[in-house]
């Protein structure tokens, strides 16, 4: 199921969570969610207690893991940057709102208790009790984690990945203390469903890697986000051991914001286990 190689999920989820993955050699375990679980934005409230709890506890899910329920959950709020937000111990459910330009890439740490605290489109944490989550309705959600319990979770749409997000957040990871990392990549859109223009792509490509150029269905030029993650966390050292294939634009059980104007998000929720 998991593999250096970096093995693709089936297309469509079978229940509320795509995956759940344990990151091999790390304390820390990934949730990417489906729009069968509702709406991540409502994780800090009782969909987290209720539903994903019972999922670690064995209570009602059929995948039982090690690490029990982490107590609190940040999320950020993406604006498709690559700034990345430190998660410390004094900070209670922080919102964060990321940062692009010339803040691009620039940790900073979260202030205990405030409400909009940073931009990030990356929240990075040693925590344990704490879980990162970004969300989701095409782009990337990603899972980061390294054997110290360092770990991260990366919102990556096409304008993050030209940023340098993955690689942003690498780097923060390491200057924690990280040694190997290792990442897990939840749904996203196609290129199958992904157009766009010649010109636009090229742009893009400059700054994301060739191997992201891609077709539609109909031929047309489109853009293999899937690809550019894999790009990213070759240049940056990350062993992406699992991705999902599935696409939230033409697949079932997703939210789209570009096929169907879908308000809601899925995404990754990430934590570690132990003191």
């Amino acid at each position: 199921m998991l593999g250096s190689s970096g093995m693709l999920a089936s297309s469509d989820p079978e229940g509320p969570f795509a995956r759940l993955v344990e990151l091999p050699g790390t304390p820390v375990t990934a949730c990417f969610t489906t729009r069968l679980a509702g709406d991540l934005r409502d994780a800090a409230g009782a969909w987290w207690r209720d539903v994903l709890g019972d999922l670690l506890t064995g209570a009602e899910g059929t995948h039982p893991v090690g690490p029990s329920c982490p107590g609190r959950v940040v999320l950020a709020q993406q604006v498709h940057g690559a700034g990345v937000a430190v998660v410390g111990p004094g900070d209670h459910e922080a919102v964060a709102t990321p940062a692009s330009g010339a803040d691009a890439g620039v940790a900073e740490s979260l202030t205990p208790g405030a409400g909009v605290a940073a931009e990030a489109d990356a929240l990075v944490s040693g925590e344990a009790g704490t879980c990162l989550g970004v969300l989701s309705a095409d782009c990337v959600p990603i899972a980061l984690g390294s054997p110290e319990g360092m770990f991260a979770a990366v919102h990556a749409g096409w304008r993050g990945l030209a940023a340098g997000v993955v690689e942003s957040a690498v780097t923060v990871l390491r200057s924690m203390g990280a040694t190997r990392v290792a990442g897990a990549a939840g749904a996203c859109i196609g290129p199958c469903c992904y157009e766009f223009s010649p010109g636009d792509l090229d742009v893009a490509l400059r700054a994301i890697g060739g191997t992201a150029r891609s077709f539609t269905r109909g031929g047309r030029a489109a853009l293999d986000l899937r690809a550019g993650v894999r790009e990213a966390c070759a240049r940056s050292g990350v062993d992406l051991v699992w991705q999902s294939d599935a696409c939230t634009a033409c697949g079932e059980g997703w939210y789209s914001y570009r096929a169907r104007g879908d308000e809601g998000r899925q995404g990754v929720l990430v934590w570690r286990s132990g003191a």
